[in-house]
């Protein structure tokens, strides 16, 4: 193998690595989609502000019990006990944005920007109005 081919193999792996990669924090490289990896029922791992840990405030007083199911029909069902201890549930619709970056849930049209989408994890930033930052990882069952 001459030398140019070594350099063009290596160009066409890098290349196709860095392009597989569509999410901040990976996976690198996946052979289910986004739409199978995304359907699952997720469940609060942690919930941070800022950079600052607040999952003690959501996981035991805001949401306890806090879990989101994403199914095949387009659906989304969110559940939680608040703080009055009620039972919360919600009902939306998801579908992902032209470049399936974003989870768009509506009604409402909030928006998650996808960090990391596995099929254990899913990481995203929630697009609020304001001027923090929320982050919230969620786990598969």
């Amino acid at each position: 193998m001459n030398k140019y081919s070594v350099i063009l193999l290596f160009v066409f792996c890098a290349s196709f690595f860095t392009g597989c990669k569509k999410y901040y924090d990976g996976p690198l490289i996946s052979f289910r989609s986004k739409e199978k990896r995304l359907i699952n029922t997720w469940h609060l791992e942690s919930y941070l502000i800022n950079n600052v840990d607040k999952t003690v405030c959501y996981a035991n007083i805001a949401y306890t019990d806090y879990t989101i199911v994403f199914n095949e029909n387009k659906t989304v069902t969110e559940e939680y006990y608040d703080v009055s201890d009620s039972l919360r549930h919600h009902v939306y619709t998801w579908h992902f944005d032209d470049n399936k970056e974003r989870i768009i849930l509506e009604p409402g049209i909030r928006s998650l920007l996808i960090w990391r989408l596995t099929s254990k994890e899913l990481w995203a930033i929630k697009e609020e109005v304001t001027s923090d930052v929320h982050q919230i990882r969620l786990v598969s069952e």
